[in-house]
């Protein structure tokens, strides 16, 4: 009987040795694993501060150049207006000499004395040049 005790003994020192080392393995590995994520938890925590950051400045930055385009667009439409203006003036000024065409062809004025009326509306005399009423020219074949 004291064989049996001593084999049991021995079997479960045994035993308790192979728990010891396979725990004491498992645990130093899991100590490796939760090491492993804190140091990933860390470097998260803190590219979570980076980008918090980088967002704020992404955002002042969109800021300073949606200001920058508003100024922009209001230049762009202050120029519109300045073109418009010139546009109807323009306009005004063709449908002034349409006027003068129209009471020329009228009234019978010769063409040397339609452009001198153009010359004193401001019209270049060097570039006028006088083309006959279809009426005068010869037909066409």
């Amino acid at each position: 009987m004291g064989q049996l005790v001593t084999s049991a003994a021995a079997i479960l020192a045994v035993g308790v040795g192979a728990f010891w080392a396979l725990a004491s393995w498992t645990s130093a590995g899991l100590r490796d694993d939760v090491s492993a994520m804190r140091t990933s938890l860390a470097t998260l925590q803190g590219s979570d501060k980076d980008n918090a950051v980088n967002i704020k400045q992404a955002e002042l930055d969109f800021t300073r150049q949606i200001g920058a385009l508003n100024v922009t667009l209001a230049t762009f439409g202050g120029k519109v207006d300045q073109v418009n203006t010139a546009i109807a003036d323009l306009s005004q000024q063709i449908h002034g000499y349409q006027k003068q065409v129209s009471f020329s062809q009228r009234s019978g004025v010769e063409p040397k004395d339609f452009i001198e009326m153009l010359r004193k509306a401001g019209i270049d005399g060097k570039n006028i040049i006088v083309v006959p009423y279809p009426a005068a020219l010869p037909p066409a074949n």
